[in-house]
């Protein structure tokens, strides 16, 4: 009665599992009335699950566009209903969840009748009057389609039809309305190369003329945003040269200065991927002047004077009332200065410490004459950061650092710079008032912060900061050379990153180091393994960056006490003494003290097997003096000085002969390391005691 191998023939198939194959179901599509055929034709289009009224609407050559051709539309006496009620019979359809959707039975059978749509459609058509159908609520509504989900759906059937909806429709801004919400929905979701292709489908979708508002379906508001949209998230993909491109767009069009500092913040950005720091301060400075702020040729001496009428205005003012200000009138520039700010003490710390010591001055004085904004936080972290790094003022430098705090406290929603705020606070403020170890769990908030705001180059500067501080409060430096490997997918580049990646590669091969799987035979390649060059590296920052001594000073610093622990003493004192005119730079950043106080340490190994040293003077003097910083820096506390004081007290006496003051530091920064959990102190301080 049947040919029992023509049947194993069709339903042949190469995986166990798919009992029947697509040609097979494609002629099972066939073989439906024309109808049905032209029904499941658009069902397919439209997904898994459809609107049946959607596609009774989309048959119906009332709303078809005049002149189309090769679009499934009913003819004669066509009826919908009976097409779908022969597809249900057929089962190639069958009910959704609830009486007007439905949905295809089997996954092969939309498969098999979306590879079949353009022999016989005019695919790009449909997806056109879908758009349009779906976008116009006075053709078709459906609650089910106000989801993300929807949301999505309806951008794809406009990015497929692109081309026509321009060339056909005059007035293209709802188009442009669900394409950008979607690409918002995609960024926020982090599928940002989503986003990137609804926003660019969104921006051919724009007239001729975007930014003449006096044309019709033009709106320069809208086409800013659009625009400066896309650049962030072009340069969130790394795609920098078509974030350019669109930045220049703007700097074109847009009318005053407010409306292009988004664009100058953008395009500083870029060229601090790239390394050029000096472009990106650079371009804010201009923004700036634009703004009605100009930053002026200065000095040294004039930042002096100015910090000291601050440091007065501080002391005399109340300030309960100080961060009670409200903005004046004149707040939309103050608004807009306060990021320009932000990213200007960015891009001058990795560039121009004068430029960032006066744009701090500047953003304080800003809050003192006008009012508070968030941006303020940032501006008191480095207020303090100065104080303590050139005036060694700690009790001040902590005083603004609580003023931060109250400061991102007051804006909680504004997390780029909160997160920003929360990773410097304890990199420049932190460990002058508490142990390192503590200040970890509040690198990891900032973390969840920064994520949310979406900054890659802030990303990495936590987790840069996190590394150190792991380095720093000794934590097994397996695992913390674990977790820097295991950074997040969107940071795996880190190592081109000159600002964080230094922080993370100086860490990696400092834990690498203290395990022995670098060159630690070698001074000259005790950072280097077989996957870094050492070299190389700073090769590589001396080439790229555009002011390569402060990313150099920092891998640098964390290789100091490497070398020191190795034994390697002239080349260690051979590295700090290369350090010690860099150091201003790090302002008081524990790093400063840390090559100080080594440098130190491997001046007292050098006396005490040479007493008669010709440098014995300078020497001595540089020890008694990195003493006196480090008395400083435990001014609140101690916990994270006091163990190197001990030790430092400890070898000069030993170099000048005083075994009881010796013995007792000794044992007093073995103590201190021991009830602090500084175990690698603890370790060299140990074994300085028993060479003693």
């Amino acid at each position: 009665m049947f040919d029992l191998d023509k049947v194993f023939e069709v339903f042949e198939s190469p995986e166990y599992g798919s009992s029947v194959t697509n040609d097979f179901i494609s002629k099972r599509l066939l073989e439906l009335p024309p109808a049905t055929r032209k029904l499941v034709a658009w069902a397919s289009l439209l997904g898994g699950s459809f609107s049946f009224d959607l596609v009774k609407q989309l048959m119906n050559p009332r709303y078809a566009p005049a002149d189309a051709k090769r679009i499934p539309l009913l003819e004669g006496r066509e009826s919908v209903i009976e097409a779908l009620n022969l597809a249900l019979t057929a089962y190639v359809l069958m009910p959704g969840e609830n009486d007007s959707r439905f949905r295809f039975s089997h996954d092969r059978y939309l498969t098999a009748a979306s590879s079949s749509l353009d022999q016989e459609w005019d695919v790009q058509m449909m997806h056109y009057m879908i758009a349009k159908m779906m976008t116009s609520r006075t053709m078709y509504h459906d609650e089910l389609t106000l989801g993300s989900k929807a949301l999505y759906m309806r951008s794809r059937h406009i990015c497929l039809a692109a081309d026509l909806i321009k060339a056909w429709e005059t007035k293209r801004a709802p188009f442009r309305d669900v394409l950008y919400q979607a690409g918002e929905a995609a960024c926020e979701s982090g599928a940002r190369s989503t986003g990137i292709y609804y926003f660019a489908h969104c921006l051919v979708l724009l007239q001729d003329n975007p930014w003449d508002d006096t044309q019709p379906d033009v709106s320069y508001q809208e086409t800013l945003q659009l625009f400066v949209r896309s650049a962030e998230c072009y340069w969130h993909q790394s795609m920098l040269d078509e974030a350019l491109s669109l930045i220049r767009t703007t700097f074109k069009f847009a009318r005053n200065p407010v409306d292009l500092a988004s664009s100058f913040i953008l395009q500083s950005r870029v060229f601090a991927v790239r390394g050029d720091n000096f472009g990106a301060f650079q371009a804010l400075k201009d923004c700036l002047s634009l703004l009605g702020c100009p930053i002026e040729r200065t000095t040294w001496e004039a930042c002096d004077d100015e910090f000291q009428k601050i440091y007065a205005k501080m002391q005399e003012v109340d300030k309960e009332e100080l961060l009670a200000r409200q903005l004046t009138a004149d707040n939309r520039i103050l608004l807009t200065l306060g990021p320009i700010f932000v990213e200007l003490l960015s891009a001058a710390f990795w560039s121009n410490s004068l430029l960032f010591y006066q744009a701090t001055l500047k953003l304080i004085n800003t809050h003192l004459e006008g009012g508070s904004i968030s941006q303020v936080a940032l501006a008191y972290v480095h207020l303090g950061t100065i104080a303590a790094g050139r005036f060694q003022m700690m009790n001040f430098a902590v005083d603004m650092g609580a003023m931060a705090k109250r400061l991102f406290q007051m804006y909680p929603d504004d997390n780029y710079t909160v997160g920003r705020t929360q990773t410097l606070l304890p990199l420049f403020l932190g460990h002058l008032e508490t142990p390192i170890r503590e200040l970890i769990p509040n690198l990891e908030a900032a973390l969840e912060v920064t994520l949310s705001a979406g900054d890659r180059i802030l990303t990495l500067l936590n987790l840069g900061v996190q590394a150190h501080f792991r380095v720093m409060a000794s934590q097994d430096v397996a695992e913390v050379e674990a977790s820097i490997e295991d950074t997040p997918l969107d940071t795996k580049n880190w190592r081109s990153d000159m600002r964080g990646g230094t922080f993370l590669m100086g860490s990696r091969q400092y834990c690498r180091a203290l395990q022995g799987k670098t060159g630690v035979q070698d001074a000259s390649l005790i950072f280097t393994d077989e996957e870094h060059s050492s070299a190389e590296y700073v090769k590589y920052l001396e080439e790229t960056a555009s002011n390569p001594k402060r990313p150099k000073s920092i891998y640098l610093a964390m290789k100091m006490p490497v070398l020191t622990l190795y034994g390697y003493t002239a080349e260690a004192v051979e590295l700090g003494e290369l350090l010690l005119p860099m150091l201003s730079s790090l302002w008081c950043e524990r790093l400063n003290y840390s090559v100080r106080y080594h440098l130190s340490l491997c001046y007292m190994a050098n006396l005490r097997d040479d007493p008669k040293n010709a440098r014995k003077e300078e020497m001595t003097k540089f020890v008694q003096d990195t003493i006196q910083l480090l008395e400083a820096c435990s001014t609140v506390t101690d916990v994270n000085y006091r163990g190197w004081i001990h030790l430092l007290l400890a070898v000069l006496a030993e170099v000048q002969r005083d075994p009881p003051s010796a013995l007792q530091n000794y044992e007093a920064a073995m103590d201190h390391g021991e009830e602090n959990e500084f175990v690698l102190d603890l370790a060299f301080a140990h074994e300085l005691y028993g060479e003693w």
